[in-house]
């Protein structure tokens, strides 16, 4: 994901290659990230944080206790924090980095890598116009962007953090059916993965809802229709609600870990 923003940042003119210091215990990624985007790295995290004016924590949140530790003498007021961490509250990481720290929690989503991505961000009150404008600019680099209270990021880590999982899960089970009808497994994988891109562009351009868009395939009467009483008679929305809630509750859990 540090890559994605990167990469958007970069080919959306918001920063230049000489503007990032990318940091990182793996020195391979960090050659890779070397050679494909022309920015500084280093294994130091701390050095990279006492140069920026912006840091990005893009870590596991098993990880973030020790790497704020080894940031914390690199942390003051005029420094802003973004936090994509899952699961990290604004509390855990102001009690790790000190008080008076600028801290943004954003959930972003898989879609960044090819600039499609949405993020969702928590800025916290009185942060300065111009960091807010750059944070705003910085993340739209990647998709779309919208504000929320820090105590719907979980909520929103359940249904975008986690929903393109959920998408490519589909994909892949109507592939499956339609193997099992009889297709080839290269002609099932291309139908399923282009009509989900197709319905995804339908959507997205024409401005019609998801009820109309339903509609307007399903025939009274015909095939469509007779695969939708099958998902109903699943109770397909309960299993939707259901997976969003067993992610939300994890991330609950995380948030207390």
């Amino acid at each position: 994901m540090a890559e994605a923003l990167i990469s958007g940042a970069l080919s959306g003119g918001v920063l230049m290659p000489g503007d990032i210091i990318a940091a990182d215990v793996d020195e391979d990624r960090l050659t890779f990230i070397n050679r494909r985007y022309s920015v500084a790295t280093t294994t130091d995290s701390l050095q990279a944080a006492q140069a920026a004016e912006y840091i990005l924590l893009a870590v596991k949140p098993q990880q973030i206790d020790d790497v704020v530790a080894a940031l914390s003498p690199a942390l003051t007021p005029e420094k802003t924090v973004i936090s994509i961490a899952a699961g990290v509250s604004v509390s855990r990481l102001q009690a790790l980095a000190g008080p008076g720290i600028p801290i943004v929690r954003v959930m972003p989503n898989a879609p960044a890598l090819v600039n499609r991505g949405i993020s969702a961000a928590a800025v916290p009150p009185g942060l300065a116009d111009e960091k807010k404008a750059f944070v705003e600019k910085f993340l739209r680099s990647a998709g779309e962007v919208i504000s929320v209270d820090e105590g719907l990021i979980d909520a929103v880590t359940a249904v975008s953090g986690s929903g393109p999982a959920y998408f490519f899960l589909f994909v892949r089970e109507l592939a499956a059916a339609g193997e099992s009808a009889g297709l080839t497994h290269e002609m099932a994988l291309a139908l399923a993965r282009q009509t989900f891109i197709g319905s995804a562009a339908l959507l997205d351009r024409t401005g019609r809802g998801e009820d109309e868009l339903i509609r307007g395939v399903a025939s009274p009467g015909g095939t469509t229709e007779a695969a939708l009483e099958v998902f109903a008679a699943s109770d397909f929305a309960k299993i939707v609600a259901q997976a969003v809630c067993a992610a939300l509750a994890r991330a609950g859990e995380l948030a207390g870990a």
